[in-house]
């Protein structure tokens, strides 16, 4: 099921799903360890269980595209 596509197309697809892993990363460190939020948030564990989801589905969507979807290397020299 290998396919090559635009390598700007994978690297946008790429790009997008580092930034949601980075969110959720973001979002995970504050609600375990900024206790200025605990005063604020009465639903602690939940907001953490749907960061790590987020962050699962990142990484999961990354791990795949690597795997089954591989940009043309030779476009990349003719984007200059």
């Amino acid at each position: 099921m290998e396919r090559i596509v635009s390598n700007k197309i994978f690297a946008a697809v790429v790009a997008k799903l580092q930034a949601q892993k980075l969110e959720a990363e973001a979002n995970l460190y504050n609600i375990l360890f900024n206790s200025v939020n605990v005063a604020e948030h009465t639903h602690l564990v939940n907001d953490a269980c749907e960061a790590v989801k987020m962050l699962a589905e990142a990484e999961d969507a990354l791990a795949a595209i690597n795997k089954y979807i591989h940009h043309d290397e030779s476009e990349e020299k003719n984007d200059g």
